[in-house]
């Protein structure tokens, strides 16, 4: 389906660049662009990575036409729901440090900041060139 092609696209590009804003804007200054403020909302960013995760999700179910319908749209799936999934885990690690409470909760939150947060600009990265790779390689079967 087209539909989610796009949105695929579009959403590992906007997830990326929300998720590695702060690396961006140090490389290429890209909060020239885009509203620093607005990017680095709590809100916006827990948005967009419900959205983009949910757009991943239904990636792995959905096969652009003439890709195989396993393989065919794994990567930029796999790069939306990363992304989409290291935006809400960034926001909302905090209630989940509270919910589990105590010695268990920062284990928790410490694992889930190795894993996601401290390489979330890398993230962030790979899901752009993912988004990139897709838009012009669509037709290549293990993209």
């Amino acid at each position: 389906m087209y539909q989610f092609y796009v949105l695929a696209i579009v959403f590992n590009i906007i997830g990326g660049v929300t998720l590695a804003f702060d690396f961006l804007d140090d490389k290429i200054g890209i909060a020239r662009f885009l509203n620093e403020r607005g990017m680095t909302a709590p809100n916006y960013r827990a948005v967009v990575g419900l959205l983009t995760f949910v757009v991943g999700f239904v990636k792995l179910f959905t096969a652009t036409e003439g890709n195989w319908v396993i393989l065919g749209d794994f990567v930029p799936a796999l790069a939306a729901l990363v992304t989409g999934g290291t935006l809400m885990i960034e926001r909302f690690r905090n209630r989940i440090e509270e919910s589990l409470g105590g010695e268990r909760g920062a284990l928790v939150v410490s694992r889930l900041d190795k894993v996601f947060i401290g390489p979330r600009n890398v993230y962030g990265i790979v899901s752009i060139a993912a988004a990139i790779a897709h838009f012009f390689l669509h037709g290549f079967q293990l993209l």
